[in-house]
């Protein structure tokens, strides 16, 4: 019987920006949201550090530490709830986004398998297939046309796309012209379907990631969580006065850590499509991988 390896150094993590050592994960720097919130620990420290002194002079009131061991929970579970929102729609673009290489994939072997006469047409439809991702990415993320759509595209379809209002629509209908085009010329009436099918359903992917993108959080939730959090921080000094300055302003700023911590992994998970976000999906490698494997599709077909 085979042992179990538990030796984490031998492990295959799943995420590449994990290291296999836990000291370094935990310390890890670059994507961690501990920069963002790092200036409002310190300022609650130098707070709760002020509120001792103050006291040490001039006796303030002093609040017992019970209400916030139940005001803590209740903290903790709508941080919770918020992360938990956060994450349920980057697992939903994630998943959108696996459907739109699937069905890049399965649009491009219809149209090689069952076209085989004008290789010409073929070849165009296989290079709008290849930069819909791109020109996905470019639409969620408000940029500039992928500079890979230059070398797929001509530059009259190219001019027509910049000037479109709704750029994956454009290039939606003319994959469907040269569908449409190539029926009867190998694409029988059940391939044409299919076809058609493939290129409905990666139309509902974009309209998915749209909605992601366009539909925030309520903002409602935001402000009550951030509330929340501002008066737990502010009187949390007032049940620690009568201790050393230097023990209230540490203790505060281990609260504070990881209530600000985990309020901002909820805001970082709302957009998973901004590249200025922490969470942002890996969006250019799975384009590049569509590219990739209908060029593997195009080569086959030249031979």
């Amino acid at each position: 019987m085979n042992q179990i390896d538990l030796n984490y150094k031998n492990l295959n993590y799943f995420n590449k920006h994990e290291k296999n050592s836990f000291v370094k994960t935990a310390l890890t720097w670059n994507g961690s949201v501990t920069p963002k919130v790092l200036h409002r620990v310190l300022l609650i420290m130098i707070y709760s550090f002020l509120v001792s002194k103050i006291n040490r002079f001039i006796p303030l009131p002093t609040l017992s530490l019970s209400p916030f061991q139940y005001t803590g929970f209740a903290l903790s579970v709508l941080l919770v709830l918020r992360i938990n929102a956060g994450l349920e729609r980057w697992w939903e673009a994630r998943k959108h986004w696996g459907q739109i290489v699937n069905q890049s994939r399965n649009l491009a072997i219809i149209i090689y398998c069952y076209c085989s006469n004008d290789k010409e047409k073929i070849n165009k439809i296989l290079n709008y297939i290849s930069c819909w991702p791109y020109i996905i990415m470019s639409n969620l993320r408000n940029q500039e046309i992928h500079p890979k759509v230059y070398s797929l595209l001509d530059k009259e379809d190219i001019e027509k796309i910049i000037k479109s209002e709704h750029k994956p629509t454009l290039l939606a209908l003319k994959i469907d012209c040269l569908i449409k085009e190539l029926r009867g010329n190998g694409l029988d009436n059940y391939s044409y379907n299919q076809a058609q099918n493939e290129r409905f359903l990666l139309l509902d992917a974009v309209g998915a990631c749209e909605r992601i993108s366009s539909t925030p959080i309520p903002f409602v939730l935001a402000i009550k969580i951030r509330r929340f959090i501002l008066l737990f921080l502010i009187l949390l000094p007032f049940c620690l006065s009568d201790k050393n300055e230097f023990y209230t302003s540490f203790i505060c700023g281990l609260v504070a850590y990881p209530l600000l911590s985990l309020d901002e992994i909820g805001i970082q998970l709302q957009n998973p499509f901004s590249i200025k976000s922490l969470s942002c999906l890996p969006i250019e490698e799975i384009c590049q991988k569509i590219y990739d494997n209908i060029l593997k599709i195009k080569e086959y077909k030249n031979e």
